[in-house]
């Protein structure tokens, strides 16, 4: 079985500060995502492009999409989709590969006139996630663990359309936000619509299903 290692590279100071607006909790949150090809050129000479101490494979290949987010509580969640091959005469499909693991390298604070800080060459690895036919990446065993450890009892959907399960949100909720919390009443009404997460959010949660349930 063959594993591809997909790199995520991050400036704690930069980053960080970047994106501390939205949730309080958030370090870091990726969107997108860019390759790297498999040589280089050194002197005039191909050598492997070797990333961060990975070396590369024997064909580029590349990401549909990819979204990350590293909270400050050490939480990581990442998401790829269409882990495909760009190259040679497989180019298009998910060839050998049949695993993929996300390893997360952090840079040191810069220091000038050096416009970024040198690289911390120990990684976060995640465990090893299965890759299906269309380069696409689902870790139920995560999504198990995370519902028994929250003892969630109610019935857990799935998407396998992440593009068109944010369309059908937006069209219910006008919001195109993640995560979203809906909230619906015994006659399938939606009472509250409910973005991001975090105490002002569960407040504001609880005092909405306090009011429907009075009410019926």
């Amino acid at each position: 079985m063959k594993t591809h290692r997909l790199l995520l590279i991050g400036g704690l100071l930069a980053a960080g500060a970047a994106v501390a607006g939205g949730w309080s909790n958030v370090l870091f949150d990726f969107d997108g995502s860019i390759g790297v090809q498999p040589f280089r050129s050194a002197a005039g000479v191909p050598t492997l492009n070797t990333v961060a101490g990975v070396p590369p494979g024997g064909v580029p290949c590349g990401l549909t999409s990819f979204e990350a987010t590293i909270k400050s509580d050490g939480d990581i969640r990442a998401r790829g989709t269409g882990v495909l091959l760009l190259g040679a005469d497989i180019i298009g499909t998910r060839g050998g590969p049949r695993q993929v693991i996300l390893s997360l390298f952090c840079r040191n604070p810069p220091a000038p006139p050096a416009p970024i800080g040198s690289l911390q060459t120990t990684p976060f690895n995640s465990e090893p996630v299965d890759l299906d036919e269309d380069g696409e990446t689902e870790n139920m065993d995560a999504i198990k663990k995370f519902v028994g450890q929250q003892k969630l009892n109610y019935t857990i959907a799935r998407s396998t359309d992440p593009a068109a399960t944010t369309k059908a949100f937006h069209a219910i909720t006008q919001k195109s936000v993640v995560p979203q919390s809906l909230l619906v009443d015994r006659e399938g009404r939606l009472r509250g619509v409910f973005s991001g997460y975090g105490g002002n959010v569960i407040s504001s949660m609880k005092e909405s299903v306090d009011k429907v349930v009075t009410q019926q």
